[in-house]
């Protein structure tokens, strides 16, 4: 996993960071995507981030 990151930065730019976000929420079951999705854009929307 570690030469992906490596390689996905150095010959295509992406963000280290953002790639390990890709690769959990690709881990996760699609309904406890989905429930955290929810739940994070209700908080956005309660602190006014939208």
């Amino acid at each position: 996993m570690q030469s992906c990151h490596v390689s996905s930065r150095g010959c295509f730019g992406y963000d280290t960071k953002t790639m390990r976000a890709i690769v959990r929420l690709r881990k996760m079951e699609n309904h406890v995507r989905q429930e955290a999705d929810a739940l994070l854009e209700t908080y956005r929307q309660a602190l006014g981030l939208d």
